[in-house]
Order: structure tokens, then C-alpha cells, then sequence
């Protein structure tokens, strides 16, 4: 997992040539964030850090909603890792840094 995912396909083309949608992404990102926590228990798991302004609005050129509830990114984000650490009883999350 790195900073800024959502311009990995601008500046990451090479491992990512299109930017995955914003759920895949989530995905990746609970996959990781459950085998770091397996192995290393105390870890300090944080948020991703937009690249700016307008990524920490938009993902792409996705309108992010659930149950018909508009998100912007970083709130989709919260609410994502809200909804699987509920389903799941693991802690996905410490710290959600957000750059102003």
C-alpha cells in the first residue's frame, strides 16, 4: 500500500496502467491491512494521504455511493473500513491523516 492511490495509474503506470475502481481498491486495501495485522498485532494501520484537494473529493471519475448516499473519497474510505471492521472484529484503521 502507498500514498495517493487514486493517481497510482499517473504516476505508478507501470504497476498500474488504469486506475482500479475505488471498491477494488478497498479490497486490496483490507486484504493488506488483515495479513499486516495477523503478523504484526501492534501495528499502526493509517489512512491513504491524497494527492490534493481535488483527490481527497474524487476518485476518478466515480460518483462513490453507498445505498444510494453520496460519498467523497476519504469519507467513502471511513465508511468502508467502518462496515468491515463491524463484519469482520478486526481493526483496520488507527489514524486517518488528512493533508489541508
Amino acid at each position: 500500500m502507498d500514498n495517493e492511490p487514486e493517481i497510482w495509474n499517473g504516476t505508478h503506470d507501470d504497476l498500474m496502467p488504469s486506475l482500479l475502481s475505488a471498491s477494488a481498491f478497498m479490497n486490496s486495501y483490507f486484504a493488506v491491512a488483515k495479513k499486516a495485522r495477523e503478523r504484526f498485532p501492534e501495528i499502526k494501520l493509517t489512512g491513504p494521504v491524497p494527492a490534493n484537494e481535488w483527490q481527497w473529493n474524487k476518485w476518478g471519475s466515480e460518483s462513490l455511493t453507498i445505498n444510494g448516499k453520496y460519498y467523497c473519497w476519504l469519507e467513502y474510505f471511513i465508511k468502508r473500513v467502518a462496515d468491515e471492521q463491524k463484519a469482520t472484529g478486526i481493526r483496520l484503521l488507527d489514524a486517518q491523516y488528512v493533508c489541508r
